[in-house]
């Protein structure tokens, strides 16, 4: 058989396996029941303080949450919250996907820059917190075979850290950092942040003059660095020097942070990046910790009517699911009862 025959009855041969192909839609209906079953269950929330989600926080729904044993937000319930809640969900799961690849692929194999934990990929065993020159049973590091050992047998992972507090569980503070990176013979928490590629240059799109037409122009309000992302570094850091001063954690100087460098990389295109340097803020612990100790106060004597509200009524975009807006906000109630939902709005069994 000459080999232009033997290339016609290969291609002859896909053609017919190709002819069965059709696309499965029933597996992509599946898969989108999923996502909408997932998004109209109530959000579960940590018991303990998160970081991430400390400057958005609201001191009268903490209050009522350990008042009333709330650990749960209101479930989505019409179409659009649902569908709503599942794009959000997709643009989540993309983000962190170019996150943990970067983390795993781009900074755990430079030598001597990340610090953390490291998880052994056929045995599971953690080794750490320390750097990957520290590893157990590696090559001469920076060699051909060090690199390889790297990749096949250890992936990077975030080091927790918790501080404890003696008013209870449900107030500490944990979280886990992206990333503690070498600088020398210092060393920085780094914040890893996944944005668009419009956000990451500060434009927002606009319509044209034109049908269909979008423009692009400059958005003070997608200004980087955010404050949101400032206040998380710099609080990861203040936690992570009291964990080194305390012992609770080894490894490091504590005396030796250099400040925190905050990273975003675009999920447009992930070969786009812009990072940021601040210096620690050693207040930014001890403020909050004040603010959770406000907030014991006003659980223990029973009055979160005193503490501050973040949503100025019911309509505001937190109180959307939040389970103690009718405390904060009270239904105004004109004879019969009227729907929480508004009308024209349907409802998801």
């Amino acid at each position: 058989m000459s080999f232009i025959t033997d290339l016609a009855t290969v291609a002859a041969e896909l053609s017919g396996q190709q002819s069965g192909i059709t696309e499965n839609n029933e597996v992509l209906k599946r898969i989108r029941e999923g996502e909408h079953k997932a998004a109209k269950r109530p959000g579960r929330v940590s018991k303990r303080f998160n970081p991430s989600k400390l400057f958005f926080m609201c001191q009268t729904k903490e209050v009522y949450r350990r008042l009333e044993g709330v650990w749960e937000d209101l479930p989505r319930r019409t179409p659009k919250q649902v569908n709503d809640e599942v794009a959000l969900s997709q643009l989540g799961l993309a983000g962190s996907a170019i996150h943990d690849a970067f983390q795993d692929r781009v900074l755990a194999p430079i030598s001597g820059l990340l610090w953390g934990l490291w998880v052994h990929r056929d045995t599971g065993d953690v080794v750490g917190p320390c750097f990957n020159t520290e590893l157990p049973g590696m090559p001469p590091e920076g060699s051909e075979e060090w690199h390889q050992a790297l990749a096949e047998n250890w992936r990077y992972r975030e080091l927790a850290v918790r501080i404890e507090s003696p008013l209870g569980e449900s107030y500490a503070i944990s979280g886990r950092i992206d990333g503690v990176v070498a600088v020398e013979d210092q060393w920085e928490v780094l914040e890893i942040k996944t944005v668009s590629d419009d956000y990451l240059r500060g434009l927002r799109r606009k319509p044209g003059p034109e049908a269909g037409q979008l423009l692009l122009e400059p958005d003070p309000f997608m200004e980087l660095p955010r404050t949101r992302d400032i206040f998380q570094a710099r609080l990861y850091a203040s936690m992570l020097t009291r964990a080194l001063e305390t012992e609770l954690v080894s490894g490091l100087d504590a005396t030796a942070c250099r400040g925190v460098t905050i990273l975003y990389l675009s999920r447009d295109n992930p070969d786009e990046r812009r990072a940021f340097h601040f210096p620690v803020d050693t207040h930014a612990l001890t403020h909050q910790e004040q603010q959770i100790q406000l907030i014991h106060h006003l659980v223990s004597d029973g009055t979160p009517e005193l503490a501050m509200k973040r949503c100025k009524n019911r309509s505001s975009s937190p109180a959307l699911f939040c389970p103690f807006k009718d405390h904060c906000f009270p239904k105004k109630t004109r004879g019969k009862k009227q729907p929480d939902i508004q009308d024209g709005q349907e409802t998801l069994e």
